[in-house]
């Protein structure tokens, strides 16, 4: 199964909220990330952006870290060292650090994001 990805960053900054609202009225929903190729993808749309951008995956419970969109997590997301820390017990969003890496935030900042434009997934007859 070949699944192919298209992502969009939007160079408006918002809640971690109002970013994934944002997407789902205009896109699909914040950006997930399951394979290598994605995470090139995001950090290539991000290059000349060095600051940390939202992406779809947040706190549900007690580090029971979900993609908003539902789709299930790798048990290999690239957090950055330390993350997530849940600072003062209220960062229970993800985002993109000035390296590419996940790092736990206040779901109230204000960022720029990630959306998915499109996503295709497809059999592989290999």
């Amino acid at each position: 199964k070949i699944k192919l990805t298209e992502y969009a960053l939007i160079q408006e900054k918002k809640t971690w909220n109002e970013a994934r609202d944002f997407c789902r009225k205009n896109y699909i929903d914040l950006a997930t990330v399951q394979t290598d190729e994605e995470w090139s993808k995001l950090n290539e749309l991000r290059a000349n952006y060095r600051s940390n951008t939202w992406i779809g995956l947040y706190d549900d419970v007690n580090n029971s870290w979900k993609w908003s969109d539902q789709t299930s997590t790798s048990s290999a997301l690239r957090w950055a060292s330390g993350q997530p820390d849940n600072s003062f017990g209220r960062y229970s969003c993800a985002a993109l650090d000035y390296d590419g890496q996940i790092v736990d935030e206040s779901c109230s900042r204000l960022h720029y994001f990630l959306s998915i434009k499109c996503s295709f997934a497809m059999k592989s007859d290999v």
